[in-house]
């Protein structure tokens, strides 16, 4: 099996095309910890029970990984580059997206893994081959390991990286085969803007190869949002949260936090920190692109994307942002490996 992974801060992607598409998203976030199951229970959710994480175990540790980590353990929030190459963290969200991947086809099949890595990291030459060193040191080989119970064995043959954009450039213009189906000219010049948790990737293909004048990454990711309210929340409130939890109430539709004063609407903070965040994307962008009409198609991704949408179509207007756009670079990556590229 091929299975492409993007290992984003905010949330963890793999997608597979095997007949069809198959696509997990698993929260980032990873704590210390094993799920036990007790008989503890307030009576009032009435059968109802809320998403667990997933229990991960290897080399004799434990670890808790994706939904409602905070419930159960202190989320590890690690934002620095050396976590996008090896340690603990990256290992538990692993094994538990290619568990949900491919979980009833590990025993006897050999996996070919790509990964998209932000440009940022890739541009830096000393840094993108200290990354690829580290990743294909750990994940090259045989893994043992149980997720949710299952003892699971697998083994893995290739390992190759891609910047993360370039999955939504694929996502956009190839179907499942790897074959390119877009009218346009896949020569013409493109643009990728990639909001993600942590980063901010601008990327642009002419003629096939990478136009490095357009492209550019920074840490300008919907976190600096997330930073706003949680900072603002311990300032004003005395409460401490992680920044998962200010990104779900930064997307939720009600966001309320309720305190030892009262309950509290933060739909007022959550705009300003929204506001805040996208002046800065936008200078950035703009600082890089311009009015970006030198491009062909300019495609607007990542899950930041799709918290900022309004005001970067009001930016640029002729933008496409793309459907499932947190997913979009997994998916694409996915369809790229369908081609010949492990040789």
């Amino acid at each position: 099996m091929n299975i492409s992974l993007d290992p984003g801060f905010g949330a963890f992607k793999a997608t597979t095309i095997n007949g069809k598409q198959y696509t997990v998203t698993i929260p980032a976030i990873v704590g210390a910890g094993t799920l036990t199951k007790t008989h503890l229970s307030t009576g009032l959710g009435r059968g109802k029970k809320h998403d667990e994480p997933i229990n991960v175990s290897f080399d004799g540790v434990n670890y808790l990984v994706g939904d409602n980590v905070h419930r159960y353990a202190r989320p590890i929030e690690r934002l620095d580059w050396e976590r996008l190459g090896n340690g603990p963290e990256l290992r538990a969200l692993f094994y538990a997206a290619l568990w949900h991947t491919a979980q009833d086809k590990m025993d006897g099949f050999t996996h070919n893994i790509l990964v998209g890595l932000p440009v940022q990291v890739l541009a830096n030459a000393s840094v993108a081959q200290s990354t690829r060193a580290k990743l294909r040191g750990w994940t090259v080989g045989e893994h043992h390991f149980s997720c949710c119970g299952v003892d699971t064995h697998y083994t893995i043959a290739n390992v190759k990286t891609m910047a993360q954009p370039l999955g939504s450039f694929f996502n956009w213009g190839m179907d499942n085969a790897g074959q390119w189906i877009q009218s346009d000219n896949p020569r013409a010049k493109f643009a990728v803007a990639d909001i993600g948790f942590n980063t901010l990737d601008l990327f642009v293909i002419e003629d096939g190869r990478v136009n490095e004048r357009y492209s550019s990454g920074d840490t300008l990711g919907i976190r600096r949002a997330n930073s706003f309210i949680k900072n603002s929340i311990k300032d004003r409130y005395g409460v401490t949260i992680s920044l998962h939890e200010a990104d779900a109430l930064m997307r939720s539709k009600s966001p309320v936090l309720h305190h030892s004063a009262g309950s509290t609407d933060l739909t007022p903070l959550v705009k300003q920190a929204l506001a805040d965040t996208f002046g800065g994307i936008a200078s950035f962008m703009e600082d890089t692109w311009g009015n970006a009409r030198q491009f062909r198609r300019v495609i607007i991704t990542g899950g930041g994307a799709e918290a900022l949408r309004d005001n970067l179509l009001t930016l640029y207007p002729h933008a496409t942002i793309l459907p499932d756009a947190q997913t979009a670079n997994a998916v694409g990556l996915a369809k790229f490996a369908q081609r010949d590229i492990w040789k």
